[in-house]
């Protein structure tokens, strides 16, 4: 049987990053994948596919999307949003990475709503087989849609382990050079949306900034670009002085700006995953971590975790961090051996599972 994969999203942060891994485990096994998207995009992020591309570049969430999306043929369909053709619901498989956009109140008009749960509800009746990449956004898709467990199950997201490895010292130094970033600080990245929590870290380090705290904070992810809910907090002078906003990294900077980094923190409401957390652990670095989503499933005790609610919790978590070495050390030993155990080798062994190809579908 062969596979039809909308890649559309292939060069995007996060979702974009599961079509790469996995597509990229799929080439390798030389299995019969088709993808649909940009041509010239698709040849240039994955020039190893010598495969079929089916041209589409319709916008995400849009009438277009519904009404020009290609025929699958005889083709099984996967859609790695949920973003699904309509029509094809019944003919494919969907992965499901978290449900912010019935969560988070930044999603709360009632177009967003209304989208989110049209679609999700359809998936939930139709859809042949649902992925989720956690048991954190399985059991909250669950809850919602309860009619679709027994086609539901969790391929959690793997790494690039030949990408995503601790960078060498003369790569380190060359990067600080390039960015202008210190010898140690702070690292928050992908920090745009309000449920990213950027404002409480910020209004944290304000008042630590004013004791003496070692370590200033880099935010990446953003381009440059200081976002909307946090904007006032830069009226802080600690703010100005001890924040470093850096332009656009691209993906072959992102192992040595992790491992420049004194640890990663992630203040997040919501993650249906945290792709981030597991890239800084493979790369060596610390994590702070909230307690909210997924985030303990994929770090387990391999990081530092503090409530996203309460300033005087993440306080304390930033002063045990900075005054200890030897937790910062265990932190990233942890960290290492903990990221192991997620590649993209066991994410589409599942994956091929569930499409019923090899083996018998999880349960």
């Amino acid at each position: 049987m062969s596979l039809l994969y909308d890649a559309r999203l292939i060069e995007n942060s996060g979702i974009g990053t599961t079509i790469r891994g996995q597509l990229r485990e799929l080439i390798a096994r030389k299995f019969d994948v088709r993808v649909i998207g940009n041509p010239d995009t698709i040849r240039k992020v994955l020039p190893e596919y010598s495969g079929e591309i089916v041209p589409f570049t319709a916008p995400l969430y849009s009438i277009k999307e519904q009404f020009r999306f290609p025929s699958p043929g005889s083709h099984r369909l996967h859609i790695p949003h949920y973003n699904i053709p309509l029509r094809f619901a019944s003919r494919l498989s969907v992965t499901v990475h978290d449900l912010i956009h019935l969560q988070s109140d930044e999603f709360k008009s009632p177009i967003y709503r209304t989208y989110a749960r049209v679609l999700l509800g359809t998936i939930a009746r139709r859809a042949p087989c649902i992925f989720t990449v956690s048991e954190t956004t399985r059991g909250h898709f669950l809850e919602m849609f309860p009619e679709a467990r027994p086609r539901t199950f969790t391929t959690l997201n793997g790494i690039e382990h030949n990408i995503f490895r601790p960078a060498k010292d003369s790569s380190v130094q060359a990067f600080r050079k390039r960015y202008g970033v210190p010898g140690d600080f702070l690292l928050a990245v992908g920090i745009a949306k309000r449920h990213k929590n950027l404002d409480l870290l910020l209004r944290v380090l304000t008042g630590l900034w004013r004791t003496d705290f070692p370590f200033p904070l880099v935010l990446a992810g953003t381009s440059g670009k200081i976002p909307d809910y946090a904007r006032t907090l830069f009226q802080e002078n600690a703010v100005r002085k001890n924040v470093i906003l850096l332009p656009h990294i691209p993906e072959s900077d992102l192992p040595t700006l992790y491992s420049a980094a004194s640890a990663l923190v992630i203040p997040s409401k919501l993650e249906g995953f945290g792709l981030p957390a597991l890239e800084a652990m493979a790369c060596g670095t610390p994590v702070l971590a909230s307690t909210a989503g997924s985030l303990k499933e994929v770090c387990a005790d391999s990081a530092l975790y503090f409530d996203p609610e309460s300033e005087a919790d993440l306080s304390a978590s930033l002063q045990k961090f900075a005054e200890s070495k030897p937790l910062r050390k265990k932190l990233a030993t942890r960290g290492l051996n903990r990221a192991q155990n997620f590649t993209w080798k066991r994410n589409v062994d599942g994956m091929l599972r569930g499409f019923d190809l090899t083996g018998k579908a999880p349960t």
